[in-house]
C-alpha cells in the first residue's frame, strides 16, 4: 500500500524489465531459458508480463511504475511465438520443453488479444529467420521445418540447454512427425541427463559423444558454437546450410555440417562430417507425436499433469 508498495512494485517491474529487455533486445537469450518451454524468454515470462499488463488496466495509475518500452517487449515475444509454434499449436521441443506444463500457445495470444495487443501474424516466408535466436522456420505448402542454428542458449542462463546443435522439427500436414525429446524432469538423474543428450534430438551423434557437454541436471560446459549460416530462397525451394564445431574436442578436430532444402513434396537434409579420422557417425531422427507431461521434480514428485 502507498508509497512504499509503489516503490516495491517499480523496483519488481525494474529488475524484470532489465532480464527482458536483455532477452528481447538480444535475442540469443530468445530461447529455452526457463523451463519448460521453448518461448521467448519463456511462456512463463510471457504469461507475467501479460499480468502486469492487466494489472495496469485494472489501476491506470500504476502506469507510471511500468516501462514503456513493455508492451514492445510483449509484441515482439507473442510474434516470436507464434512462427515457434507448430501446425498443431503446440511448443515445439528444443531445450527444456514440454507441453501441459504452461498455458499454450493459443490461450497466451488469447490472453494478448483481451488486453489489446494486435494479432500475431499467421502467414510466414518460406524462410523466417528469428535474428539471433538461432532458430529459423522453413515452410512449403502443408510441410513446416523449424530448425536450430544458433548457440545452445543463453549465456546469462544455460543450465536448461540441451546438446541439440543443427537439430529440427517437422510437420506434415498439421502433424507432427519428427520431434525432439523435451524434457520430463526437472531435477537430475539419468533420465534428464538422456534427454538433455545430443542421442535425443535429429542431429549428428559423433562416437557417441554430445556436441556440447551437458551434465549434472542443469550443467554444461564445452558448447557448440555455429558457423556459416548461409540462405538459399528460390522460388521453388528454400535451404538453409550451417556447421558446428561441438566436437572439435575429439581426434581430427571433426566438424558437422548440415543442409536442409524444402521444396513442394521433398524435405531433403545432408549431413557432412569433416576429418581424417574413421569414426562412428549416427544420425537419428526421432519419429512419432508428442505428448503431455508428468513433469518430475528433484524430491521425486510431479506436477499433477495429464499424461
Amino acid at each position: 500500500d502507498g508509497a512504499a508498495g509503489a516503490a516495491s512494485l517499480r523496483r519488481s517491474v525494474v529488475r524484470g524489465e532489465g532480464r527482458v529487455s536483455e532477452a528481447v533486445d538480444d535475442p540469443a537469450t530468445v530461447s529455452d531459458s526457463v523451463p519448460p518451454s521453448s518461448l521467448v524468454v519463456s511462456v512463463l515470462d510471457l504469461e507475467d508480463l501479460l499480468d502486469l499488463v492487466n494489472l495496469r488496466s485494472l489501476n491506470p495509475s500504476l502506469a507510471k511504475n511500468f516501462p514503456v518500452a513493455l508492451d514492445q517487449f510483449i509484441s515482439r515475444m507473442l510474434d516470436w511465438l507464434c512462427a515457434m509454434t507448430h501446425p498443431d499449436g503446440q511448443i515445439d521441443f528444443f531445450n527444456d520443453a514440454a507441453i501441459g506444463v504452461a498455458l499454450d500457445p493459443a490461450s497466451l495470444t488469447s490472453y494478448a488479444l483481451g488486453l489489446g495487443f494486435k494479432p500475431t501474424r499467421r502467414t510466414f516466408a518460406a524462410c523466417t529467420l528469428l535474428g539471433d535466436s538461432g532458430y529459423a522456420r522453413l515452410q512449403v505448402g502443408d510441410a513446416v521445418v523449424i530448425l536450430d542454428v544458433g548457440r545452445v542458449g543463453p549465456d546469462m542462463c544455460p543450465g536448461h540447454c540441451h546438446a541439440d546443435t543443427l537439430s529440427f522439427e517437422l510437420s506434415l500436414f498439421g502433424q507432427r512427425c519428427l520431434v525432439n525429446a523435451g524434457v520430463s524432469q526437472y531435477g537430475s538423474g539419468p533420465t534428464r541427463d538422456d534427454q538433455r543428450s545430443t542421442a535425443s534430438h535429429n542431429t549428428v551423434v559423433v562416437d557417441g559423444k554430445n556436441s556440447s557437454d551437458v551434465w549434472g541436471g542443469f550443467r554444461i560446459g564445452r558448447r557448440a558454437r555455429v558457423h556459416g549460416i548461409q540462405l538459399e530462397d528460390r522460388v521453388q525451394s528454400v535451404a538453409l546450410s550451417a556447421w558446428h564445431d561441438g566436437y572439435k574436442n575429439l581426434p581430427g578436430r571433426p566438424i558437422h555440417r548440415r543442409r536442409w532444402r524444402l521444396s513442394a513434396g521433398l524435405l531433403e537434409v545432408v549431413d557432412e562430417v569433416d576429418d581424417d579420422v574413421l569414426r562412428k557417425r549416427r544420425r537419428v531422427w526421432q519419429c512419432g507425436k508428442p505428448q503431455l507431461s508428468t513433469f518430475v521434480h528433484d524430491d521425486g514428485s510431479d506436477a499433477n499433469r495429464p499424461k
